[in-house]
């Protein structure tokens, strides 16, 4: 077995157990954390302290977006104009590169599955902003790196399509 072969049986179990643990993390972090705000939120308004609805109500949206994380990947990936995001294997590099073909390929499925990780942490790095103790400027702070990962989550998990808009885009072609 050559590197090229290893590459390509990583890349193939890889993507598959590690997006399915991604999704699975997400659907028990999701639902842990609306448990958790609303248990608290319970347990503060009942000992008289102050609680903040909106705080509620933006822990229990990003722990219900978490818990559907697929779907929001999806809608990402359709308001960036890429269409939904699919978890195959993916088949890019054109047959003219020979058996180097398989190693684009193999590289570029790699590539998926750290775009879901990196999609999942924006989610959880923006839902970081809720707790309590946060100045301002960290809370935005975490805020902006979320989106920013989350986008970033989103290029990779479709970067077929991105290769392709930006080979149109630069009038690049494989040779």
């Amino acid at each position: 077995m050559d590197v090229v072969q290893i590459l390509v049986n990583v890349a193939g179990g890889l993507k598959t157990s590690g997006i399915n643990l991604i999704l699975a993390l997400g659907v028990f972090v999701g639902l842990g954390g609306c448990i958790i705000a609303l248990v608290s939120t319970v347990i503060r308004s009942r000992s008289g302290k102050p609680v903040s609805g909106m705080k509620v109500v933006v822990a229990v949206v990003t722990g219900s977006a978490l818990i559907a994380l697929q779907q929001m990947m999806n809608k990402a990936a359709q308001t960036l104009g890429f269409g939904d995001v699919s978890f195959d294997a993916i088949a890019y590099a054109p047959d003219s590169l020979g058996y180097a073909k398989l190693s684009v390929d193999a590289v570029l499925t790699l590539l998926r599955a750290v775009g879901a990780l990196f999609f999942y942490m924006g989610v959880v790095r923006a839902r970081r902003a809720l707790v309590d103790g946060h100045t301002g400027l960290t809370a935005r702070q975490d805020i902006g790196t979320g989106m920013v990962m989350g986008i970033t989550g989103i290029l990779l998990l479709c970067n077929p399509q991105l290769l392709d808009a930006l080979q149109k885009t630069l009038g690049l072609t494989w040779n």
